[in-house]
């Protein structure tokens, strides 16, 4: 008897932490999330400034890439960074 209830113990342990691992991805959720811009504002085109990502000089274009975060503008010397960027925007943010 003692056998039975330390494994029903264990597999209630393992069950609650499988539903609080399943319940932290609505934690990241609430994060600010960025988002990719098509099309890039016409003031700033010709605008000299570098990418978010890698810290490249770079003059704004209409196909360059760009991304909304908390209301600003950020461009990237390309579509991988700005992907990157996307990813986890306040890393970038921060750094620069």
């Amino acid at each position: 008897m003692f056998k039975t209830g330390v494994i029903t113990l264990v597999a209630l342990l393992m069950g609650l932490a499988l539903s609080t691992a399943s319940a932290t991805p609505s934690i990241a959720q609430d994060k600010p999330v960025a988002n990719a811009v098509s099309v890039v504002p016409k003031a700033d085109l010709g605008m000299k400034t570098t990418c978010a990502v890698c810290g490249m000089e770079i003059k704004v274009k209409p196909d360059t890439p760009a991304a909304q975060y908390e209301g600003k503008s950020y461009y990237f010397c390309s579509t991988m960074d700005r992907d990157t960027f996307l990813q986890n925007p306040a890393k970038y943010v921060s750094a620069h």
